[in-house]
């Protein structure tokens, strides 16, 4: 038992026992021994209330941040490209392709000496490959206080002190709490941020080949949640720093060589390309990539010069999502 609760209990005893004395005695006595001690207790059992209170909320507030981050450490994303310039084979037994230039490798799952993802978690994973060859998420402290009494009349300054060092205790447990949902906040917001565009070229014929390099324009827009995919640029901008994951298609005749860079800012990232074949009267192609982005990155797609594709609704698409805040 806390020593307020003996307090109050030999308080309230001391005030029925004085029931037997005579009216001016227990008015004289007890406005001398007790000045403003109902005043104190109250506020102090309030107090004591509202702090107990402020840390169970505080308690579930940390537990809320633990959860969050825990799934911001559980984010898993790879992507690499085989590397070198030349034939992977053929080979006389079945081989594991090994993917040796890292583009992006968050959670360390992926191995570029063994071309093997292991995964750490249990959870849903998806994964895509392309091709090319040739021809095709408070402690709390309960401090007892136990003291002699030397009168009838309990030190006034015991109270002072307890309820200042409550009163300091509930200060810093509130400010901790209006920290601690700050980063609730925070993390919501990363959570709920979402970055989605899908979009076809339009139109209906060939794009290109031109005597320059040339950003293809997307002007089909499938969906565009959150905006940052420009259909008259065709260049997609980075709101937020993040890991994203892009993809894109293309279909072509085989009468020009199709030749695409997936481009971050100036630098390639992966490409897909077909070469100009009198047989064949239709390609297609593409690739796909994670990156991580810092806000205000650019990335889009390239049509190299001398090359083509066949633009419409269908057929030519970019698509790009945000994976997760970092």
């Amino acid at each position: 038992m806390t020593f307020t609760l003996w307090l109050l209990l030999w308080f309230c005893g001391l005030t029925l026992a004085q029931d037997g004395l005579p009216q001016t005695e227990v008015a004289t006595e007890t406005g001398s021994c007790f000045p403003d001690m109902c005043k104190f207790l109250k506020e102090f059992g309030a107090m004591k209330e509202k702090q107990e209170a402020m840390e169970t909320r505080q308690k579930e507030t940390e537990n809320q941040v633990l959860e969050l981050k825990k799934k911001e450490v559980s984010n898993i994303a790879f992507s690499a490209a085989a590397g070198g310039s030349g034939h992977i084979g053929p080979l006389s037994i079945d081989t594991t392709l090994i993917y040796r230039r890292v583009i992006i490798n968050v959670g360390n799952a992926y191995n570029q000496h063994t071309g093997i993802f292991a995964a750490p978690v249990p959870g849903i994973y998806y994964f895509t490959f392309f091709c090319h060859a040739g021809g095709s998420q408070v402690s709390v402290v309960e401090t007892e206080t136990s003291a002699g009494t030397q009168s009838c009349c309990p030190d006034s300054s015991l109270f002072h002190q307890e309820l200042s060092a409550v009163k300091a205790k509930l200060e810093a447990v509130e400010t901790k709490l209006k920290e601690t949902e700050s980063q609730v906040l925070v993390l919501k917001e990363k959570e709920a941020l979402k970055v989605v565009f899908s979009a076809a070229t339009g139109g209906n014929g060939a794009i290109g080949p031109f005597s320059q390099h040339q950003t293809l324009v997307f002007r089909t827009v499938i969906t565009n949640i959150g905006s940052a995919y420009n259909q008259h640029t065709g260049v997609f901008v980075a709101p937020v720093r993040g890991i994203y994951h892009f993809a894109f298609y293309y279909h072509a005749s085989g009468l020009h060589p199709s030749y695409v860079h997936l481009m971050k800012n100036s630098e390639i990232v992966v490409l897909s390309s077909d070469q100009q074949t009198a047989n064949d009267g239709a390609d297609n192609g593409g690739n796909a990539a994670l990156l991580e982005l810092q806000q205000g990155d650019q990335v889009y797609l390239q049509l190299v010069a001398n090359n083509h594709v066949w633009g419409n609704n269908y057929h030519t698409t970019f698509s790009g999502f945000l994976l997760h805040q970092v």
